[in-house]
């Protein structure tokens, strides 16, 4: 059948390398300089570098040549057409994308919640601890106005002091001049 296709001009035959180049890299992410030469038809490696560096300045593909190890790395590749053979899988890709999605999202979810309640229950405490504190603190303050303090201790407040501190200071005098 090859008589009934038209004939490639060098133009033409650049342009189905490039697409060739293409859907290898779509399909392999390090491709095989010897593989390569052998689908793109390429007699010399600087030929094939050739190629796949107008590939790469033409934004048909991101990768790297490595010429001591004879692989190009392929980064990104553009897209190209999806042939009706390819979409059962692509589907089924996706599929799998989204369960693996929704159960992180689900994780996520389930760790909010735990950070969340964790969030309440610490305002809980602090509300508590707080309260507590000032209770404290009014016992204290109705204990030493019942008893005489000292000029020298009504410097300290309750808020910074220690109420052991204060008390330890009254019973050793400590702080009077």
């Amino acid at each position: 059948s090859a008589e009934q296709l038209p004939v490639l001009t060098p133009r033409l035959l650049e342009k189905l390398k490039r697409l060739t180049l293409v859907s290898l890299a779509s399909a392999l992410k390090v491709l095989h300089y010897d593989d390569l030469m052998r689908e793109l038809d390429c007699t010399h490696e600087q030929q094939l570098e050739d190629l796949v560096i107008d590939a790469i300045y033409n934004e048909l593909l991101v990768a790297k040549l490595d010429q001591q190890r004879r692989l190009v790395e392929v980064e990104y590749v553009v897209g190209r057409d999806v042939r009706r053979e390819d979409l059962q899988a692509i589907c089924e890709k996706l599929d799998k994308w989204s369960g693996v999605c929704k159960e992180e999202l689900d994780k996520l979810a389930v760790r909010v919640e735990e950070v969340e309640k964790r969030a309440v229950t610490k305002r809980s405490d602090e509300r508590r601890f707080a309260s507590a504190q000032q209770e404290l603190r009014l016992m204290y303050a109705a204990s030493s106005s019942a008893t005489a303090v000292p000029d020298n201790l009504a410097r300290y407040d309750s808020q910074y002091a220690s109420s052991e501190y204060q008390r330890e200071e009254r019973r050793t005098g400590a702080g009077t001049s």
